[in-house]
């Protein structure tokens, strides 16, 4: 989990409530790893487990030796990836603007 990415996310909690959008993390440590993580931070949005990493294959975002790369997906209700984007280096994150931007353009292309 990126640090930075979900303090970001943590202090523009009330711009990304606003999204309409359900927002979770997803990662291959342990839900006690995230319960710590997110006491922490004071986090905001929720931590999925992922142990097995059977989301991060379906998604394709497995890399090599085993390192998950940072990764942003839009699915629609019915379960349609609207939007993909992703980083091969941790280093930069979309935040809560970019998310926002990204959403407004899965909602105009989506069909009716």
């Amino acid at each position: 989990m990126c640090t930075r990415q979900f303090c970001s996310y943590r202090d523009a909690a009330d711009r990304l409530d606003q999204l309409d959008a359900t927002v979770w993390g997803i990662s291959p440590q342990s839900l006690e790893s995230h319960e710590r993580f997110q006491d922490q931070y004071g986090l905001t949005v929720p931590l999925l487990a992922d142990p097995e990493r059977a989301v991060i294959r379906a998604y394709g975002v497995l890399g090599p030796g085993g390192l998950v790369r940072r990764s942003i997906f839009m699915v629609d209700p019915h379960g349609t990836v609207r939007y993909r984007h992703v980083a091969l280096l941790g280093l930069h994150y979309r935040d809560v603007d970019a998310l926002r931007s990204a959403l407004e353009g899965v909602r105009v292309q989506a069909p009716a």
